[in-house]
């Protein structure tokens, strides 16, 4: 059982990509990228515990009351929690949903890492929004 620690989510908006979509902040980021629009989800705390799969469940009950086009990954840094994004991410592509993706990492940083999950999440999101 994976699970995300989340800062908020809005389960139905047009302000956060392309479409209607859901979107999940998450709690914790390391980059401190100047003038971050949203300095406190920075700090790295247990906020709101959800499972992916409960996450997930979520999501499709509003994609089909709400006809989310996708889901979009904001901080915080998703990529601190990479494992779980990366999961959920695949899960909603299965489903038919877009993924985007904000972090603060440029995409060749992202690259050098060599994880198997940061790459996963990377091939399983439709829209990467990199960098400060």
């Amino acid at each position: 059982m994976v699970c995300l620690n989340l800062a908020a989510i809005r389960p139905c908006t047009k302000a956060e990509g392309p479409g209607m979509r859901f979107a999940i902040w998450c709690q914790g980021c390391l980059r401190r990228c100047r003038g971050c629009c949203n300095p406190h989800m920075q700090r790295v705390e247990r906020k709101h515990l959800v499972e992916v799969d409960k996450l997930m469940e979520l999501i499709l009950k509003h994609k089909a009351e709400d006809e989310i086009e996708g889901v979009s990954f904001i901080g915080g840094e998703p990529v601190l929690q990479v494992e779980g994004f990366a999961e959920l991410a695949q899960k909603c592509q299965a489903h038919g949903l877009s993924v985007l993706l904000f972090t603060g990492y440029q995409y060749e940083e992202l690259l050098s890492m060599e994880n198997a999950n940061v790459n996963r999440l990377l091939e399983n999101s439709d829209i990467l929004v990199d960098g400060e």
